[in-house]
């Protein structure tokens, strides 16, 4: 198993490494945790503690995206343990390298609808036997190979969303919620009073919390 994790910065990784650790395949798994943040030094006690040293790895030396991809569509599974997400960047970004994708249904973690419109996206209760099931079973999927791309995904690219954004603000400007500045541009004051108005299909998460998962 391969896990990949933007950023170390909540607890919820530890539901995976909890799951890592109760799953039998018939291979073994390789689990790379990549990321920095406050919850890194308990983590990694937490694998030493359950006799994982061998299985889950950490790295913190990640910063270029373009690696961070490849780290994605090198895995089998995604997995994105969050108990509380606003969006969900990472397992969009997942889902858009084509890896199949594994979520909570937790109701705080909004990323579970984005998961759940894909084929290869797989939605389940956030407990430990439900995750290492869930993971399993995607591992499983993916070895019978690689799904067509999904076009909706294109929906959420960074020029169709600036082109979204772009539209919201003629609309808010036409409709008189925002009036533009005598040098150009638009006040916060402004974009709070026309926020309920329009809204963009996105926003980037303070902190993501994923990982990925594939046979070694």
């Amino acid at each position: 198993v391969s896990d990949w994790s933007s950023d170390v910065c909540s607890s919820d990784l530890d539901l995976l490494i909890d799951a890592v650790a109760t799953m039998k395949t018939d291979r073994p798994l390789r689990v790379l945790i990549v990321g920095d943040g406050p919850e890194k030094l308990n983590l990694a006690k937490q694998v030493a503690e359950m006799g994982l040293a061998d299985v889950v790895r950490f790295r913190s030396d990640v910063a270029d995206h373009t690696e961070v991809f490849a780290l994605m569509k090198a895995a089998q599974v995604f997995v994105f343990p969050s108990l509380r997400e606003g969006f969900g960047i990472a397992p969009l970004e997942a889902l858009a390298c084509g890896t199949r994708v594994v979520t909570t249904s937790h109701p705080d973690n909004q990323a579970r609808h984005l998961v759940a419109r894909s084929d290869r996206g797989y939605v389940t209760e956030a407990t430990v036997e439900a995750l290492a099931a869930c993971i399993q079973e995607a591992l499983a999927d993916a070895s019978l190979g690689s799904k067509p791309t999904e076009t909706w995904i294109e929906e959420f690219d960074w020029s169709a969303v600036a082109e979204e954004y772009r539209d919201a603000l003629i609309s808010s400007i036409a409709s008189g919620h925002l009036r533009p500045r005598a040098g150009g541009g638009v006040s916060a004051s402004q974009m709070a009073k026309g926020k309920g108005q329009n809204r963009t299909r996105t926003s980037r998460p303070s902190c993501a919390r994923c990982a990925a998962t594939s046979h070694s």
